[in-house]
């Protein structure tokens, strides 16, 4: 049970820390520019890459995308 529970607060930590991350790069790119565009990337055709897939799996792509979006309007 003593575990589990570091087990989850060490997945806590890393998620909040990527949310931060997160934050702060959609922040910085409302700060440095008047157009933002994304790319429409294939990420679940560059995650078959079993040399690339953990990396591109932990970036949270997706989720920088929505955030900046939602900053925007």
């Amino acid at each position: 049970m003593k575990t589990l529970q570091i087990v989850e607060h060490i997945h806590e930590r890393i998620a909040n820390k990527r949310e931060n991350f997160v934050q702060k790069i959609s922040l910085n790119l409302l700060k440095a520019y008047d157009l933002i565009t994304f790319e429409d990337l294939d990420v679940k055709g560059m995650t078959k890459n079993h040399c690339l897939a953990n990396d591109i799996a932990g970036e949270s792509w997706s989720k920088l995308i929505t955030i900046t979006t939602y900053k925007t309007e």
